[in-house]
């Protein structure tokens, strides 16, 4: 199997050998992709939670805190979503952590109820 980076064509053990023979690594030769650390996804999650629960459990907050608290919730269900895309790499895993973030952010700001919620969810799939 022949590869070609950069102007260099041959196979993976002669470049291997040519990285070899003039003293570097071929690791940093080529691009590997590194995953991102579980720590970026937890992180985000926990946050989330945790101004949901927030925004579920205070409903006697002022309205623009209450704006506040949603708009920090969404922020960091994109950064949840983005940091779960980037780790594990599947659409179908990304597209319903953003599917149930939203559900779970409507559902704390009061948009609908969460028998609502079920129902709506139930219906879709």
């Amino acid at each position: 199997m022949k590869f070609v980076k950069k102007g260099i064509e041959g196979s993976v053990q002669e470049i291997k050998d040519f990285c070899k023979n003039f003293g570097f690594d071929y690791k940093k030769f080529f691009d590997f992709p590194s995953k991102l650390k579980l720590i970026w996804v937890i992180v985000p999650v926990i946050s989330f939670f945790v101004i949901s629960t927030l925004l579920w459990t205070w409903e006697s907050l002022p309205q623009v805190i209450q704006r506040i608290l949603i708009i920090s919730d969404l922020l960091l269900a994109l950064w949840f979503t983005s940091s779960v895309h980037l780790r594990f790499e599947n659409k179908f895993i990304t597209t319903w952590c953003a599917i149930i973030s939203l559900i779970i952010i409507c559902v704390c700001a009061g948009l609908f109820g969460l028998d609502e919620a079920i129902r709506a969810l139930l219906e879709k799939t």
